[in-house]
């Protein structure tokens, strides 16, 4: 159903069109989640054990609003950027959109969101830069690039006690790596290959128990918090395989479609995949949303299947 769907609307719609209305959507989101915290606080606030306070706004969790308030604070962005040079109505209008986000994702206290919408807004930035000096760049530039992102990736990772202290948080992740650990020790390794059944494994309400207390977590663990890792326990390495096969090969033509057009419209796909991978990591987006997003990966597949390699 979702294929035929994507497949429906970019043989009807271009995806900038598309686009626009995902912006609107976008917004009602937004919207909808800040009414439900400030107007309806038993419905739009956490209030489990041991988060009390937190918004979640329409969704079940603040790590689900915050990482998808993240997406929203994406979306804003670019839409900024779009609109710049056309219009200053609809840049401020998108522009005091962007800063609500950034008022609700502060709210979830979601580290996680956090650092998903700083490493996007880099990751944006960037490209921006680039294509408006691409021309004047040599290879020494990139060198210079190159070496300069590697140092701070290695500054990164080797301070990364002090990175999360700042967030009052630890290199486990919330307790994630070591739950990962245990899962694949004690459960993956007796069906590695099928896994679980599609969305079987986190029904096991004894295993999910079992889980629970060998990561030291107060609540109940029903997702792994990692959508890769979701796919795998529940699909085993052959639906892994077959998945990941589908998500490089969307990479593969965002970014082939941003290498021949470069032009602001042509990040979209991009910088959309690569919130699906960021924020996957400490979310099991695909696994919660898979329909919302699957959809939207296919929709880039379909719509840039085609580009013109003339263009190169």
């Amino acid at each position: 159903i979702i294929i035929a769907l994507a497949w429906h609307l970019i043989s009807r719609f271009q995806f900038r069109q598309l686009f626009s209305v995902l912006s609107l959507f976008s917004l009602i989101v937004l919207i909808t989640s800040l009414f439900a915290a400030l107007l309806y606080p038993s419905v739009g606030l956490l209030n489990y054990q041991s988060i009390r306070g937190a918004w979640k706004g329409i969704f079940w969790h603040k790590n689900h609003l915050g990482l998808f308030v993240s997406f929203i604070n994406l979306i804003f962005l670019i839409n900024i950027s779009l609109e710049f040079r056309k219009s200053k109505p609809v840049t401020a209008f998108w522009c005091a959109s962007y800063l609500l986000s950034f008022y609700v994702l502060l709210n979830t206290d979601s580290v996680a969101s956090y650092l998903t919408t700083i490493m996007l807004t880099g990751l944006f930035l960037g490209l921006v830069v680039w294509l408006k000096i691409r021309d004047r760049l040599k290879r020494k530039h990139y060198l210079i690039a190159i070496g300069l992102l590697a140092i701070a990736g290695a500054l990164v990772l080797l301070n990364l006690d002090i990175i999360f202290g700042l967030f009052n948080r630890n290199t486990s992740l919330t307790g994630r790596i070591p739950m990962w650990t245990y899962v694949f020790e004690t459960y993956f390794v007796d069906r590695p290959i099928l896994g679980y059944g599609a969305n079987a494994f986190w029904y096991d309400i004894a295993a999910r128990v079992d889980i629970g207390i060998a990561a030291r977590y107060p609540d109940p663990i029903i997702i792994a918090d990692n959508g890769f890792l979701d796919i795998a326990f529940n699909l085993g390495f052959s639906g892994l395989a077959a998945f990941m096969l589908l998500y490089m090969g969307a990479w593969w033509i965002s970014l082939r479609n941003f290498w021949l057009e470069k032009t602001y419209v042509s990040t979209i796909p991009v910088l959309i995949m690569a919130f699906t991978f960021i924020a996957n990591l400490t979310w099991s987006m695909l696994f919660e949303n898979e329909s919302f997003f699957l959809l939207l990966i296919l929709m880039i597949i379909f719509q840039y299947r085609d580009a013109d390699p003339s263009l190169e």
